[in-house]
């Protein structure tokens, strides 16, 4: 069920102060909580684990209001104007089984219809090291502190679309935002749980073709993607007439983009360079708003920057590569004379065609025994073809060859 369809049947299916008879469960208000400082909590966070709050729900949640006991003996932690945060039990083995911790962040009279609405942010831990949050929305029914799940947009693991925290929401509108890593960020419409598909690769559960990335640039092997890589946020709006969701724009946080790509290599270079010169407002420090449409113009900007870097760190591989294989050739064609020391060194221009064809070459300087000279230079007029450069114009100015004894 998409979001429209379950924005639809909660409205049309919702209970209403006289059918409470006939409501199959409960949620609870927290009729006396335990004596902490999280007296005046809108409810008991365990009561919310009956909304299904599955680390792999489909954002279905559930249809129904649910009965829900107020656990008086689970002492609950926090302040109603921050974080409300409880332990569950152990599970039937004894096995810690996480916990569970909700915020409210708005309260809305008659949002759409008679009663009041709460906003809520929620974050729950299995017994893992994963946190999964999601954003609620409910309505008070009664007196007897009902509530009716209006909405439920589920997120990820931290920054892995974790960390959601509504923005504004509205008879017509809920505009919402997740924490993003730097790959997300590079792909803010993308909806591939990469995460899965991560997991998947490394068992070998998944033989399909991944999905198009920015730049060809996969997460985790190429941009970091982790749980603890949080670049920024991606905003969303949801239009609750249609059902539609929409990106806005981003959240960058450039600072923290510094050490998320492969350390020492073109990627991260050119994506520094491309950081720097961002021309957005506020400091590296500070998350900065972007709208999408200015968003994917920098990353226009990006892809040809890093495009040029990927040529440019392709043929300086490309010339080592070669070099080598010159070098190589070189001494299988040189007779060294024996009894040489280090003092004996030689340094070599070569200018070559595009074919590898030996033009001129030039001995720099040479040092040592006039034999050891005398050998290098009987050794490049033996030479009359080396391997094919890999780019003329990159080697125009000839590449110079050093001599010296084993």
């Amino acid at each position: 069920m998409d979001l429209f369809e379950q924005l639809h049947a909660n409205a049309t299916r919702r209970p209403n102060a006289g059918s409470l008879t006939h409501v199959l469960v409960l949620l609870a208000l927290v009729a006396a909580p335990p004596s902490s400082s999280a007296d005046g909590a809108l409810l008991h966070p365990l009561c919310l684990d009956n909304l299904s709050l599955h680390v792999f729900d489909d954002g279905g949640g559930t249809e129904q209001v649910l009965i829900c006991d107020t656990y008086p003996e689970i002492e609950i932690e926090g302040t109603p104007e921050t974080w409300v945060h409880a332990t569950r039990p152990s599970d039937d083995e004894g096995y810690y089984a996480g916990w569970i911790s909700y915020r409210v962040t708005g309260r809305f009279p008659d949002l759409w219809e008679d009663g009041t609405f709460y906003l809520l942010e929620v974050a729950t831990n299995t017994g893992g090291t994963g946190v999964f949050s999601s954003l609620w929305v409910l309505e008070q029914l009664s007196e007897r502190s009902t509530f009716w799940p209006w909405l439920n947009i589920p997120g990820g693991d931290r920054c892995i679309d974790g960390q959601l925290r509504g923005l504004e929401l509205s008879a017509d509108k809920f505009v919402y935002a997740h924490a993003a890593t730097p790959f997300r960020l590079l792909n803010p419409t993308d909806r591939t749980d990469w995460r899965w598909r991560h997991l998947a690769r490394a068992s070998g559960d998944t033989d399909d073709a991944s999905p198009s990335t920015f730049m060809n640039w996969r997460p985790f092997d190429d941009v970091a993607n982790c749980a603890i890589c949080c670049a920024g946020e991606v905003v969303k709006e949801l239009d609750l007439n249609t059902g539609d969701t929409q990106v806005t724009g981003v959240y960058v946080e450039r600072s923290q983009w510094s050490t998320m790509f492969r350390p020492d290599d073109w990627l991260q270079n050119c994506t520094n360079e491309w950081l720097n010169g961002l021309a957005i407002p506020g400091s590296k420090d500070e998350a900065v708003y972007v709208p999408l449409d200015a968003w994917f113009t920098m990353l226009d900007d990006l892809g040809q920057q890093c495009l040029n870097a990927e040529h440019q760190a392709k043929l300086e591989r490309d010339l080592r590569e070669w070099l080598a294989a010159v070098t190589s050739r070189v001494q299988r064609h040189w007779r060294q004379p024996p009894r040489l020391d280090a003092s004996n060194r030689a340094a070599v221009l070569v200018r070559v065609n595009q074919a590898g064809h030996i033009n001129s070459f030039e001995i720099e300087s040479c040092s040592g025994r006039p034999i050891f000279c005398a050998s290098v230079e009987n050794a490049m007029h033996n030479l009359t073809l080396l391997p094919p450069p890999p780019d003329i114009d990159a080697v125009q100015d000839g590449v110079r060859i050093h001599f010296k004894p084993d």
